[in-house]
């Protein structure tokens, strides 16, 4: 039976700062179907999103939900497919892939590549970028966001907090909660 009683945060810093917030205690759901979830990453207006494992595949994917569980609204489930039905159609290496989207018990969520390192809002918090560096990230983005509206989809949400710096030091664009396909209505 999984426990589904969600915690509030002290701080929202994903609202007021832009960076994940990272809380040291345990989430308060343990599982959701085949996966375990094993902390709260990120929080925001809509969504929250936990690193979690995948238990069939054995492997570490992050996890984003319905902020409001099984009390959502059918409009706020539409607005949350349509991230996840949006950004699952982008392949590309600047771009954090979807896995999944699915539904248990009620809980509306999707899966994507789990991405180990920090957003470049928690970078530049710490210090500035150099000018070469902050060129090539930019020009990395731009690539990502270029081929994204190939696709008809346009982000509308696109900030330091939203681009994820994976171990290698390449940045991948993530929450497409804004995003809107020029394909629908």
């Amino acid at each position: 039976e999984t426990d589904l009683k969600l915690r509030q945060p002290t701080v929202d810093w994903t609202l007021q700062t832009g960076a994940r917030e990272r809380p040291q205690t345990a989430p308060p759901i343990k599982t959701l179907g085949q996966y375990e979830l094993l902390e709260e990453v990120a929080r925001g207006g809509m969504g929250i999103v936990y690193k979690a494992r995948q238990t069939r595949l054995n492997r570490t994917v992050a996890l984003k939900m319905i902020l409001t569980g099984q009390l959502a609204h059918e409009t706020e489930v539409r607005r949350f497919r349509a991230e996840a039905e949006a950004a699952a159609g982008l392949e590309h290496p600047g771009i954090v892939p979807i896995l999944e989207i699915a539904d248990e018990e009620g809980y509306h969520y999707y899966t994507m590549s789990y991405i180990d390192g920090e957003s470049l809002a928690e970078r530049l918090a710490r210090d500035s970028l150099p000018p070469d560096e902050a060129a090539v990230l930019m020009h990395k983005v731009a690539s990502a966001v270029a081929y994204a509206h190939r696709q008809r989809v346009l982000h509308r949400d696109l900030k330091p907090a939203n681009i994820l710096i994976d171990p290698n030091g390449e940045p991948k664009i993530t929450d497409f909660g804004l995003a809107k396909s020029l394909d629908g209505d």
